[in-house]
């Protein structure tokens, strides 16, 4: 048992007959640590007799000594009576159907669902009554008709009790009008 004293002035404790070191590092590795690799060469002895033998080059070649045989191909193997092997019967999974597919991590994301198309697809909007592209008839400063009148918002009224609308008739807006 051998007291190791760190440049910082932490103490380790290094057990060489167990082959532990309070610093844990030996045991959680099998490879002894800076501190008990100190305490081996005080010894003059070589640090790796101390290696675990989970390291060593025997024990690699005992776990890779057996040899495994290749299968034969499918038109070699033994003809049986008995038929063959089917995949399982499908089962309808409970609960409802997901929407969208699980994607792999290579392909591109899911557009959103809806009516607005992502600017990926590269489509320019054009309006059905102007004919313009870059707005829709629903943004449309050139419609006509009932459509085109100035709406004025009313003040809302607050809880409980009734709104009041003043004597003022609202007049269209006739000079952005064409007929």
């Amino acid at each position: 048992m051998y007291q190791v004293v760190h440049m910082s002035g932490v103490q380790f404790a290094v057990d060489l007959a167990k082959h532990t070191c309070t610093c844990r590092g030996w045991n959680l590795t099998g490879i002894p640590c800076g501190h008990a690799i100190a305490c081996i060469c005080r010894r003059h002895e070589d640090p790796v007799k101390y290696i675990h033998s989970r390291y060593k080059k025997a024990l690699w070649k005992r776990a890779s000594g057996p040899f495994i045989h290749p299968i034969a191909n499918e038109e070699l193997w033994e003809h049986t009576n008995f038929p063959p092997i089917l995949p399982p019967v499908y089962h309808k999974q409970p609960g409802r159907p997901k929407k969208v597919r699980a994607r792999k991590k290579d392909e591109k994301p899911a557009t959103s669902t809806g009516s607005k198309l992502s600017r990926s697809f590269h489509v320019k909007i054009k309006c059905s009554i102007c004919g313009e592209h870059g707005h829709n008839k629903r943004t449309c400063d050139k419609r006509g008709g009932a459509n085109n009148i100035n709406k004025v918002k009313r003040p809302r009224a607050s809880r409980g009790q009734p709104s009041t609308i003043s004597e003022q008739t609202i007049q269209p807006n006739l000079a952005n009008t064409s007929t």
